[in-house]
Order: structure tokens, then C-alpha cells, then sequence
């Protein structure tokens, strides 16, 4: 619920942002492995976001192999 909110205050950088930053530094493809959130009211929208930024990374020319998500 706070993922958004806190980025855009600067207290997290993202998964875009960490994910960006590791290409830059290692040039290799990326695939995203994600395991959801423990509060569990909150987790489609996790979910959700998660997908938006994997897009966003895909989207900005990182070689993006996929996505998993595990219940």
C-alpha cells in the first residue's frame, strides 16, 4: 500500500531503479523472481506493481526474459 507513496518521497528506490542499476553494471539479461508480500490484503496490488515495473524495465531496453511469481 506504501510501495508508491514511498518511492516517490525517495524512501525506497524500487525494483525498477535496483533492477536498472544491475544491468548497468553487469550487462546480462534479467529475469524477475518474486515471492509476493506477507500482508496479505495487500498482495494483488504488489503483485500488480511488481508487473509495472518488470514492463517498465522491459520497455526501457533492458533484455527482460520474464517474470515468475510464486504463491
Amino acid at each position: 500500500e506504501l510501495y508508491v507513496p514511498q518511492i516517490r518521497e525517495g524512501k525506497r528506490i524500487g525494483m525498477y531503479a535496483t533492477a536498472r542499476a544491475y544491468f548497468e553494471r553487469y550487462k546480462m539479461a534479467m529475469m524477475i523472481t518474486e515471492t509476493g508480500t506477507p500482508y496479505y490484503p495487500h498482495g494483488a496490488r504488489w503483485n500488480q506493481q511488481m508487473l509495472f515495473e518488470s514492463a517498465k524495465l522491459a520497455n526501457s531496453g533492458v533484455p527482460f526474459l520474464g517474470f515468475t511469481l510464486y504463491p
